[in-house]
């Protein structure tokens, strides 16, 4: 792969990752709201992990995507593009497991699952 591909490759990615942060504005309230709210008297405390992690990951989401974006851009910059294409590539992966994680369910989901299951 020449320098030239790997750009254009990296810039995609790029791009990609940062669509998330069109809604983050909303995210960043969401998860403001869901922080402070108190959790139900009978909430497992693994469940609460689960939701205060996805709360701190959905949070950073910004500053993983900046560092990725600056590190990827160094890294093609020296010729790097192994490098620079995995770094341009971070944010996606994030995005994709905090999707699909237990957390992205919010107490609403949780307590749907638990009056099916009664």
């Amino acid at each position: 792969m020449n320098d030239k591909t790997a750009q254009l490759i990296a810039v995609a990615l790029q791009v990609l990752g940062a669509l998330p942060l069109i809604v983050y504005p909303v995210v960043l309230t969401a998860n403001i709201m869901s922080a402070a709210a108190k959790p139900e008297p009978d909430t497992p405390r693994l469940l609460q992990a689960v939701v205060r992690t996805f709360l701190v990951g959905t949070t950073a989401y910004p500053v993983v995507f900046v560092l990725c974006l600056f590190g990827a851009r160094r890294a093609l910059g020296r010729g790097e593009w192994e490098r620079g294409l995995a770094l341009s590539s971070v944010p996606l992966c994030r995005d994709s497991r905090t999707v699909g994680s237990p957390g992205s369910l919010g107490q609403a989901g949780t307590e749907q699952v638990d009056r099916e299951s009664k």
